[in-house]
């Protein structure tokens, strides 16, 4: 199957009776203080404007809807706005990491060109009664789903369904070695740029927020700090907020809400790395 507009297709059009619209090969969606589904999807890809498909994408898609009104959970009328990402294969191996334990966060900031950038982050926290939880945000829309074991169990299980119709020949476990070591082999063929991985920061990085001859943070902008972090940011970490106010000066910390205003979260995710080995 040609993937990602590659290649004149030579297979059914997905869903022909309207091309543009893709559908969901599997799905799996969890009801708590918000709707939270991950999904194997495909859709038809079209070039240039023309209405004649030349591939097909198959991609993992999240779509996390805030609860708006009273109603019956399962049913979309009570569910309001919602954010929708469709994740690379590098996105896909990250929150998988996530899942299965073997980090502690993924974060995406996903800018797009004539449309309001989205960000994304997936946690687990094991003190927690719900052990996960994701954070999606567009403009000023944020939306917050927790999650308990039974759910990650069911969206790895999606997860895997993707890997297996991007590539029909690997047999389960195939599957699952190619997720759990693809962070070893650089993913090809996406330009789109990711966030960093907490867990891939070094155990001596330590941050970097004092400059020598600064000046103490004033206080209107200790005040964007807090703001920046808890509402901007989508991790929205008070103990990260607290940390740079004590400890770093003027100009780290202007570069910081520069950059987190951007949608860089960077600095504020190796951060937060940082405390989280501090408190191991």
């Amino acid at each position: 199957m040609p993937v990602n507009g590659q290649g004149a297709p030579d297979y059914p059009v997905v869903n022909p009776e309207s091309p543009r619209s893709g559908v969901h090969l599997c799905r799996e969606t969890i009801f708590t203080s918000g709707s939270l589904a991950f999904i194997c999807y495909a859709k038809n890809m079209f070039s240039n404007g023309g209405e004649t498909p030349t591939g097909v994408k198959v991609c993992l898609k999240i779509t996390a809807g805030i609860k708006k009104g009273r109603g019956s959970y399962g049913s979309t009328r009570v569910f309001g706005e919602t954010i929708s990402f469709e994740c690379a294969l590098q996105d896909l191996v990250g929150i998988w990491r996530v899942l299965r334990g073997r980090a502690p966060r993924y974060s995406l900031w996903l800018p797009l060109p004539g449309a309001t950038p989205k960000a994304l982050d997936v946690k687990c926290q094991p003190e927690a009664s719900d052990p996960y939880y994701l954070a999606v945000s567009e403009g000023d829309l944020s939306i917050s789903v927790p999650f308990n074991e039974g759910a990650a169990v069911a969206f790895q299980a999606v997860m895997l369904a993707v890997v297996r119709v991007l590539y029909p020949h690997l047999d389960l476990q195939a599957a699952i070695s190619l997720l759990d070591g693809a962070l070893n082999f650089p993913v090809k063929g996406d330009d789109r740029p990711t966030a960093s991985n907490v867990d891939l920061v070094s155990d001596e990085f330590e941050p970097d927020l004092r400059s020598e001859g600064d000046e103490d943070v004033p206080p209107g902008l200790r005040k964007t700090i807090y703001a920046v972090c808890l509402n901007r940011w989508p991790a929205k970490r008070k103990d990260v907020a607290q940390y740079i106010q004590r400890n770093a000066t003027k100009r780290p910390a202007q570069r910081i809400v520069d950059s987190a205003n951007s949608g860089d979260f960077t600095e504020l995710d190796k951060i937060a790395g940082y405390l989280d080995g501090r408190s191991k």
